[in-house]
């Protein structure tokens, strides 16, 4: 095997893992969508399983991570770089250090995983302003609900409130 297609067999890779990686952030987006509209109907139980769905789909977004960054170790190796120093390096560098039928290749992969990423931001943004609303309300709901006498010292799981009066102090001795 020559280098030139050693370069190229990893370059492909690296390639083959950004389509990957835009899949899983297009995949995360339409999770978090599910997540906006379980939000409006208060929809706990979905909730939770979109939360899981999206743990997993991070966690494996962060192994690809892992697999990126020995990719392009190894593609620095091939081009004389020092060691681990291509991980940092942002694709139009890289790209500028590749043969030039291969640049294209690269640079398109990586504006379109760049662009999913981008969809990802703006839509974790309207889910961080949409649960800043529901928690600024459920604020205002809480403030509205407190005793006169101001003891209130928190709420039972059916919603009823407990004050100091009616706590009852249990104590175990074994």
């Amino acid at each position: 095997m020559t280098p030139e297609s050693t370069k190229c067999k990893r370059l492909n890779d690296l390639v083959r893992l950004f389509g990957a990686l835009e899949d899983l952030q297009h995949r995360l987006v339409t999770l978090i969508q599910s997540k906006i509209d379980a939000i409006r109907k208060a929809d706990m139980h979905t909730m939770r399983e979109l939360f899981d769905k999206e743990r997993d789909i991070i966690q494996h977004i962060q192994e690809r991570e892992g697999l990126r960054c020995q990719l392009m170790d190894e593609i620095g190796k091939d081009l004389g770089l020092a060691s681990q120093a291509s991980r940092a390096l942002p694709a139009s560098q890289l790209a500028a250090r590749l043969p030039e039928s291969q640049r294209s290749i690269l640079l398109d992969a990586a504006a379109k995983l760049g662009k999913a990423v981008g969809q990802v931001a703006r839509v974790n943004r309207v889910v961080g302003r949409i649960s800043g609303d529901v928690l600024q309300h459920l604020q205002w709901v809480f403030a509205s609900v407190i005793p006169r006498d101001g003891k209130l010292n928190g709420y039972l799981g059916n919603g009823e409130a407990v004050t100091a009066g009616n706590q009852r102090i249990f104590e175990a001795v074994g």
